[in-house]
């Protein structure tokens, strides 16, 4: 399991996790109190975010992300919280 904590607002998401490499994973919601509309929400439940790491510290990671059927791939920063 995944949990992403927003410190911007305090918004809480908690995803599954499925390895399917050394350094690629699919992402599904669980659940969230993200400020989302029902029909994204349900997006997130259904549709894997497909993730791939593409370097990492102690500290961080930085990663590529995109859904399937989306011509949209983000590129950010996942900061580990020990």
């Amino acid at each position: 399991m995944q949990i992403e904590t927003d410190n911007k607002d305090g918004s809480i998401t908690k995803l599954s996790i499925n390895w399917t490499d050394e350094c690629k994973y699919e992402l599904k919601l669980i659940e969230s109190n993200a400020n989302f509309p029902d029909s994204v929400q349900e997006i997130r439940k259904t549709i894997p975010l497909n993730v791939e790491i593409l370097n990492w510290t102690d500290d961080y990671y930085i990663y590529s992300a995109n859904r399937a059927n989306s011509d949209y791939t983000m590129i950010d920063t996942l900061w580990i919280q020990k």
